[in-house]
């Protein structure tokens, strides 16, 4: 079946339809809290407007933007020197303002030049509808449909836009440059998830009292939630780490036969993060061990042990309260160990974190090096 026939019958939404203000306003103010955000439009204003003031934002605080876009201006021909000039310039400040060196890399464009779609959508709500989205169309009348229901906004991530971008050309015009903004994706991927990982830890073992981890930090025993579930995703945590330590694998065949500097920082940084897994992985082992002492088996134990070693006859009451005792001071040294050991494991996830976002920005710099658009865009300059 052809995805031009793509059809969903089933979703909540709310139909807008308007004129002297923004159709997809309410979307523009879920950009803070979003995941992603992803703009299929036929054209963006190259004058500032609200909708790349808000991609801006979102890029500074690490969210990751793609668009696809179709450029006003550009034929498949041209019919005189003045008509190409005309278009050129266009063109040129098209791609300007699409720049991913401006949005730190975190935004990814596409050029598509039979597309007439609008969709602006992040993980929580989509607008689909007439709107171009530049300030202009604020003064035409615009109509469309405005949904937060989740199985509609999945058809669109994973059906509507893979087809868009399948049949789109990409800002970047080598392989080399598209592998490495990608990575920087998948690197961002990876950073928020421990952030979110690192966050779970302090709520589930901690009470957080200052922003630098390594004060403010008072051990919580958790009594109203559930340990076991507790203590399986300290352990993920850590089978996490291993999972991701091979971030960078697509470089691997293509980008070093180019740039010596990049394979370099490769080595380097598979060798900083492997140094973090394997301490995380050493820090797991620790708190699994600590968290597993048996207070009431320890004490019969040394009940037991006691009763053999001991030269004078103790009463079976006087021995049990011994051994209670020392079994309560026992687990409490392994309580301040198992704290000092998710203190390390949290501090070392930080390191992990930096580690990544430092990836990131180096990455940012071999784009910025080698990082010539896609001449098939420009078509003014064949």
């Amino acid at each position: 079946m052809s995805w031009m026939n793509f059809q969903f019958d089933k979703f909540e939404m709310e139909f807008v339809f308007s004129k002297d203000v923004s159709c997809f306003q309410s979307i523009l103010n879920s950009f803070d809290s979003a995941e992603f955000i992803n703009v299929v439009t036929f054209s963006i204003s190259t004058k500032e407007n609200i909708l790349m003031k808000s991609i801006l934002q979102a890029t500074k605080k690490g969210v990751p933007v793609k668009i696809i876009t179709n450029i006003p201006g550009r034929f498949e021909e041209y019919f005189s020197e003045r008509s190409k000039s005309i278009s050129k310039e266009k063109i040129d400040r098209y791609l300007a303002i699409l720049n991913p060196e401006k949005y730190d890399y975190l935004l990814n464009t596409y050029f598509n030049f039979e597309s007439h779609v609008k969709i602006i959508m992040t993980d929580e709500i989509a607008y689909v509808g007439s709107a171009n989205f530049s300030d202009m169309s604020n003064d035409n009348y615009e109509a469309g449909i405005v949904s937060k229901d989740s199985a509609f906004i999945r058809h669109l991530l994973n059906e509507v836009i893979p087809e868009l971008e399948r049949s789109s050309l990409s800002y970047y015009g080598s392989i080399e440059n598209n592998i490495l903004l990608n990575s920087i994706f998948d690197l961002l991927r990876i950073e928020d998830y421990f952030q979110r990982i690192l966050s779970d830890i302090s709520q589930t073992s901690f009470y957080i009292t200052g922003k630098d981890y390594h004060t403010g930090k008072e051990f919580n025993d958790c009594k109203d939630s559930d340990e076991e579930l507790r203590w399986r995703r300290l352990i993920g945590t850590v089978n996490a780490l291993e999972f991701f330590s091979d971030h960078l694998i697509e470089l691997e065949n293509v980008c070093f036969n180019y740039d010596e500097d990049l394979q370099s920082f490769k080595e380097s940084y598979d060798k900083s993060i492997n140094s973090i897994c394997s301490i995380v992985g050493k820090i797991g082992v620790e708190i699994e061990a600590k968290r597993r002492f048996d207070e009431y088996g320890y004490t019969l134990n040394l009940i037991e042990k006691m009763e053999r070693d001991s030269k004078e006859i103790l009463e079976y009451n006087d021995l049990m309260e011994l051994a209670q005792n020392i079994s309560y001071q026992e687990k409490e040294n392994h309580i301040h160990l198992l704290r000092e050991d998710l203190i390390l494991l949290m501090d070392t996830i930080n390191e992990y974190i930096d580690t990544i976002s430092t990836g990131r920005n180096r990455l940012g710099e071999f784009i910025a090096k080698y990082g010539l658009f896609n001449s098939r865009i420009n078509n003014t300059n064949l």
